[in-house]
């Protein structure tokens, strides 16, 4: 029900949601695994790392990168301004909202250290008061009591030893000059007159960040290695209440650390199985903003604004509405397709409920990919309203081109080479040599040259690239045969030419796998059979002057996907290979 009342809350008063998380840092923070944040967010200027197995009861606000292993658990929202990295099992019940909503950048109050004074210890066991001033060092030895009696201390070194205890009587504040070291089992007690925004801490230490790294995972890797011996921290299982300003250092939280108030620091690292639970930090002074649900200027109370609502549309300008004579435009409205801010984010018309759908026409033939969709309220630049184009990096490529045969869907249809008249695999094979053989007059004799030029003559003959000055009118003749499958079937496309005589071309076998090829007789002759996919094959015949010499049927094998490569110069011993039958 409270998380429920929050986001009520962060729905009307969007400052007073972030405005004091349980922890702020300027650089990044890191909650290692199975840490719970109870009832508080976490914002920071730069990055935040969730480990596994975590549960923050509220917000992720940060305005770099947020990355969250598996199986953690954020009840409220997730703003970034870089990336999101989620890992598997993790439950985000808010939104994921990607710009952030706005700068959660603060200024960390902070404090002159005042230099002086002398070390004070207690000895372990035992229990002393100490008075506000300045202290090089002050050391509680193990088992030790330390009894703060209200006011300011200025501290070089504050150490409690294991099993320690630091008791405040009255409303205190720490000006730590290096670092406060509490080791494990040590305890912060508060009397019950104070709470914990009037016991703090301020770590005055510069140092630079270890944040500023080009990944996260950097960041990670070397925080990893850091000697928290070196640095203000608190140890394994100390129990803490107060409130810590470190502006220009990290404050380290190891294992098993109970802590209650609130954090604001350069880094914040917090160790395994820890608990958090947010306690209002101290109110700093500063301008009051009316009707925001924040006290800015510290007397108890927000500043109330005059109502207003002059639309009734249930939003006043306080309240974010910003045309409040326009009843359709309030926080939260449609936005739709009127070159209006209707929801009032600062933006026009983005993401309207009346968008159109446009798609990028990357080849300009006016039709557009339909893997690249914009919606948007006027075309943009480069797109078109339909989505046909099957290749948008070709302008011959869509709906309204004629097939070719060029084993290309040239139409978008789906189909590739579809009606185009004897087109095999992207290759237009000869006509059948009855189908364009000019008529012959019977009673006229003609010459073995004159019966089988339209073989290799004319526009689109059956035999291309013949060097005609070649073909000797005393020996021509023609080659004939049919090319089969592995099956029996016609094989069509088959490139045909006369091995090492270039002068005679090539022909393609028919759809019936025939082919005829014109060369000059008077010998024996190999005949080359090419095609993809298949394996080469050759036969020889011998050819007669002004003869037709017909081969038997040649059958060409597909080329075997899986094949072993056999290096015979490598061999040492004896192999077996099979192909497949």
């Amino acid at each position: 029900m409270r998380h429920l009342w929050i986001l009520f809350l962060a729905f009307l008063f969007p400052n007073l949601l972030f405005a004091s998380p349980l922890i702020y840092s300027t650089n990044g923070t890191w909650l290692k695994k199975n840490v719970h944040v109870v009832d508080g967010s976490l914002s920071s200027s730069g990055d935040i790392i969730v480990g596994a197995f975590n549960t923050v009861d509220e917000h992720l606000l940060a305005n770099n990168d947020v990355l969250i292993q598996r199986e953690s658990h954020i009840l409220g929202n997730v703003e970034y301004d870089g990336t999101l990295i989620v890992k598997p099992a993790v439950i985000i019940d808010g939104a994921r909202i990607n710009p952030a909503s706005g700068d959660f950048a603060q200024n960390i109050p902070t404090q002159t250290y005042q230099a002086g004074g002398t070390s004070f210890t207690v000895a372990a066991g035992l229990t002393q008061n100490l008075s506000p001033g300045s202290y090089t060092d002050v050391l509680v030895q193990k088992n030790g009591q330390l009894h703060l009696t209200g006011g300011t201390y200025h501290i070089n070194r504050l150490r409690l030893n294991t099993g320690a205890r630091l008791i405040i009587d009255a409303e205190s504040t720490l000006i730590i000059g290096d670092t406060f070291q509490f080791l494990q089992n040590s305890r912060v007690i508060l009397a019950p007159s104070v709470l914990p925004h009037q016991f703090v801490i301020y770590q005055t230490r510069t140092r630079d960040p270890y944040f500023n790294y080009t990944s996260i995972n950097q960041a990670i890797n070397y925080l990893n290695q850091l000697v928290l011996t070196n640095y203000s921290y608190l140890g394994n299982n100390v129990i803490f209440k107060g409130t810590i300003f470190s502006a220009y250092d990290l404050i380290a939280l190891n294992s098993g650390v109970q802590f209650e108030g609130h954090i604001e620091a350069q880094e914040v690292i917090v160790g395994a199985n820890s608990t958090l639970t947010y306690a209002e930090p101290p109110c700093i002074p500063a301008d009051e903003i009316c009707g925001d649900g924040i006290d800015q200027d510290c007397n108890g109370s927000d500043l109330a604004c005059p109502p207003a609502d002059s639309d009734g549309d249930g939003f006043s300008p306080n309240d974010g509405d910003c045309d409040d004579a326009n009843s359709e435009i309030y926080p939260g409205a449609s936005e739709v397709c009127d070159e209006l801010d209707n929801d009032c984010d600062a933006q026009i018309d983005e993401d309207a409920v009346d968008a159109s759908y446009f798609y990028v026409d990357g080849d300009q033939d006016g039709y557009g990919d339909d893997l690249q969709v914009v919606s948007a309220c006027n075309a943009p630049a480069g797109t078109v309203l339909n989505g046909d184009d099957c290749n948008d990096y070709d302008a011959q490529i869509n709906p309204l081109v004629l097939e070719n045969c060029d084993a290309v869907d040239n139409n978008c249809d789906g189909n590739v080479d579809e009606g185009v008249e004897r087109c095999v695999e992207g290759v237009v094979v000869p006509p059948e040599p009855e189908e364009v053989a000019p008529p012959l007059e019977e009673t006229i004799p003609v010459s073995a040259v004159e019966e089988t030029e339209f073989l290799y003559t004319g526009t689109n003959p059956i035999q291309t690239d013949v060097a005609v000055e070649t073909i000797d009118p005393s020996l021509v003749s023609v080659v004939r045969g049919k090319v089969l499958d592995a099956q029996g079937n016609p094989l069509a496309g088959v490139t045909v030419t006369i091995h090492e005589k270039p002068e005679f071309g090539s022909t393609l076998s028919r759809l019936s796998g025939q082919f005829d090829l014109a060369l000059n007789g008077g010998g024996w002759i190999v005949v080359n059979f090419n095609k993809d996919g298949y394996l080469p094959v050759q036969r020889k015949i011998q050819v007669t002057w002004r003869d037709i010499a017909t081969l038997p049927d040649v059958m060409m094998m597909e080329v075997d996907p899986h094949m072993s490569v056999v290096d015979l110069s490598s061999l040492t011993e004896t192999f077996v290979f099979q192909s497949e039958p």
